[in-house]
């Protein structure tokens, strides 16, 4: 066995496991992040202001008065809609829109999608169909416009 080992030659040399390349720091830019910020705080003052308002103003039995004052109920107003029919009705009221009306929403809209990126023969005829309402409307304006000039004149 010695001997097979020594014809064929030393054993091949296990290459070792290279270190990484030291990594450089990277940079961090402010620039998104200022495109970010005028949507970040117009989110924050038209949507999750009022909402934190609306959470606090349910823990209070509220006085919609300036200047009075707001008695502290806690839960009370939730316990209250837990027990009423009403709520319930209207949730799932809510709940059979919902399931009526966002799932064909989708499927609708991802159907035109795909219509209007698909290579049929009849693209170019669901691309006009889908922009004309868009162009239709300056063409009326437009020539609600021209009358209205033309009486004026």
């Amino acid at each position: 066995m010695a001997l097979l080992q020594h014809e064929r030659g030393a054993a091949p040399a296990v290459p070792r496991p290279q270190s990484p390349p030291p990594r450089r720091r990277r940079r961090v830019s402010l620039t998104p992040y200022l495109f970010l910020l005028p949507g970040g705080l117009l989110f924050g003052l038209f949507i999750l202001y009022p909402i934190a308002q609306a959470v606090q103003i349910s823990f209070y039995d509220w006085n919609i008065l300036r200047g009075a004052a707001s008695e502290f109920i806690g839960l009370d107003n939730y316990l209250r809609a837990m027990q009423d029919d009403r709520f319930w009705l209207s949730l799932g009221n809510s709940g059979i829109y919902m399931l009526f009306t966002v799932p064909p929403q989708i499927v609708l809209g991802l159907a035109v999608a795909m219509l209007l990126r698909s290579k049929a023969p009849a693209q170019p005829l669901f691309r006009v169909l889908y922009y004309l309402p868009v162009v239709t409307s300056w063409v009326v304006v437009s020539l609600l416009f021209k009358y209205l000039f033309a009486l004026a004149a």
